[in-house]
C-alpha cells in the first residue's frame, strides 16, 4: 500500500512559509499593505496620464475622425446627408461623456489611495480595528485604481485605432504598464477577497 505524498502547503512549517499557515495546512498569504498602496499610486499616475494624454489629442482626433468620417460618406449621399454621417460618427466615437467618464475613474482612484495614505499616516495600524481598516483600504485602492485605470487607458486606446497599439506609443507603453499592475502584488480578484473578509469581520 503506498503511501499519498504529503501537499507541500499542508508540510510547510510555518517558519519558512510564506503566509500563514491555518489549521487545516493550507497557507493563507498576506500581502504587504504598503506595496498595495503603492501601486494604487502607480496605477493612478498611469491613469492621469492616460486621461492628459488622450485630452492633447482630443483636437487632432476630432479633425482625423471628421475626415475619415467624409471619405465614409457615399459619394451619391447629398452635402445633408453627408454631414448627418459625419455628425453621426463624431457622436458615437468622440462623445464628450467618454472624457467626463474617465475625468471620474481617475478622480476615484486617486481619492481612495489618497485615503489608505491617510489611514496608515494620520490614524496608524496600532489597533486590530486601525490595522484591519488600512487592510481594506489599501486593497481598495489598489483594485479600483488598477481597474479604472485599464478602463480609461483602453478608451484613449480605442479612440486612437490601430496607432494605439503601435510599439513606441503613449497609449501602447501606458497599456502594457496597466495590464501587469492589475496583477501585481495580488490581482483584483484576491484584493476583492481580503476586502470581503474585512467587510464581515467589522
Amino acid at each position: 500500500m503506498t503511501s499519498t505524498p504529503p501537499s507541500p502547503l499542508s508540510s510547510a512549517a510555518p517558519a519558512t512559509s510564506f503566509g500563514e499557515v491555518g489549521p487545516d495546512g493550507t497557507v493563507f498569504l498576506r500581502l504587504p499593505d504598503g506595496s498595495q498602496r503603492e501601486v494604487g499610486q502607480w496605477a493612478a499616475g498611469d491613469a492621469q496620464a492616460g486621461l492628459e494624454f488622450f485630452a492633447r489629442k482630443y483636437a487632432d482626433l476630432v479633425t482625423e475622425i471628421d475626415v475619415a468620417a467624409k471619405r465614409l460618406a457615399d459619394d451619391r449621399s447629398t452635402p445633408a446627408q453627408a454631414a448627418a454621417i459625419v455628425e453621426r460618427v463624431r457622436k458615437s466615437v468622440l462623445e464628450p461623456s467618454f472624457v467626463g467618464d474617465m475625468a471620474a475613474l481617475v478622480e476615484a482612484a486617486a481619492m481612495l489611495t489618497y485615503r489608505a495614505a491617510w489611514l496608515r499616516d494620520c490614524v496608524g495600524t496600532a489597533t486590530p480595528a486601525q490595522a484591519q481598516a488600512y487592510t481594506a483600504a489599501a486593497a481598495m485602492a489598489k483594485m479600483c485604481a488598477s481597474e479604472n485605470a485599464q478602463r480609461v487607458i483602453d478608451m484613449a486606446l480605442q479612440m486612437h485605432g490601430g496607432r494605439g497599439v503601435q510599439v513606441g506609443t503613449k497609449v501602447e507603453s501606458l497599456y502594457r504598464d496597466i495590464r501587469s499592475l492589475r496583477i501585481y502584488e495580488g490581482a483584483t480578484e484576491v484584493q476583492q477577497l481580503i476586502i470581503g473578509k474585512s467587510v464581515l469581520k467589522s
